[in-house]
Order: C-alpha cells, then sequence, then structure tokens
C-alpha cells in the first residue's frame, strides 16, 4: 500500500529513488578529488567498487572515473 501511494506521488518505485540519492550523493563526493572511488562506493552504501560502477554507468552513461575527470572542481 505505502509503495503504490509512493509510486503514484513520485512516478517511480522507492528502490528507484534510493538509487537516484545514492547516485546524486556520489556525484557529490566524485567532484571531491581528495575521496578514492572505493570509499565513495562505501559511503554510498555500495559493497564493492565493481557494483557502485555498475550502477553508477548504468545512471549516467558513463564510469565514475570518467564522471571524476570531466567534473573535477
Amino acid at each position: 500500500m505505502a509503495e503504490l501511494r509512493f509510486r503514484r506521488a513520485t512516478g517511480r518505485s522507492p528502490l528507484d529513488e534510493i538509487q537516484a540519492v545514492r547516485i546524486a550523493k556520489a556525484k557529490e563526493l566524485l567532484n571531491d578529488s581528495s575521496c578514492d572511488i572505493g570509499a565513495v562506493a562505501n559511503y554510498c552504501g555500495y559493497a564493492t567498487i565493481a557494483t557502485f560502477s555498475k550502477f553508477f554507468k548504468s545512471a549516467t552513461g558513463i564510469a565514475p572515473s570518467k564522471w571524476r575527470k570531466a567534473n573535477v572542481r
């Protein structure tokens, strides 16, 4: 019941929303060159760098390392 209300209100599932928030935080952390990719993955709740990279690339179209190179401050 709650999931259906959430879907109606947001247009996506709770899991999709959680993943979007995690990827948004990962983008923030990747912009800071002092955090290595493993630390970013861990902070955002991914068990491995490979899992993080898979989800990040699926969401953004590019690997985390390429995102960092293109967006580092």
